[in-house]
């Protein structure tokens, strides 16, 4: 396993490419249904470097971005060519706030939320 990628602290700018960048690695993996270990292995990473790209914790070098893009079997300028209004990171844009009010909830309460929301998304499915 190749271990050369180095943890940079960021700065609140490169959030604004990283981040989205990680989510839509995040949503590549999946739609090929592989974990986070797998992407890992293929890519030559430590699992918990690949979770800090997803989240868009780290600013990880361009060479690690084409490994990523290797595994995945996407081209490079494929994986990063993407849209800020990709409905992964808009979604995940706009939920952000909400997710941070809910993890500020005791459990009780946090738990009656999170019910609340699932019989109100089957509601609204059903419409």
């Amino acid at each position: 396993m190749n271990m050369a990628y180095a943890l940079v602290i960021m700065k609140k700018e490169h959030f604004e490419l990283v981040g989205p960048l990680g989510i839509r690695i995040r949503s590549l993996r999946k739609a090929r249904k592989l974990s986070q270990e797998k992407l890992a292995e293929l890519a030559g990473m430590h699992p918990t470097y690949v979770g800090d790209i997803e989240r868009g914790q780290v600013n990880a070098s361009l060479g690690a971005y084409a490994d990523v893009a290797m595994a995945l079997g996407v081209p490079l300028p494929e994986l990063i060519n993407f849209q800020p209004n990709d409905p992964d990171v808009v979604v995940k844009n706009e939920m952000a706030p909400i997710c941070e009010m809910v993890a500020r909830l005791d459990e009780k309460r946090r738990k009656v939320f999170i019910e609340g929301m699932k019989s109100l998304l089957h509601t609204i499915q059903s419409i």
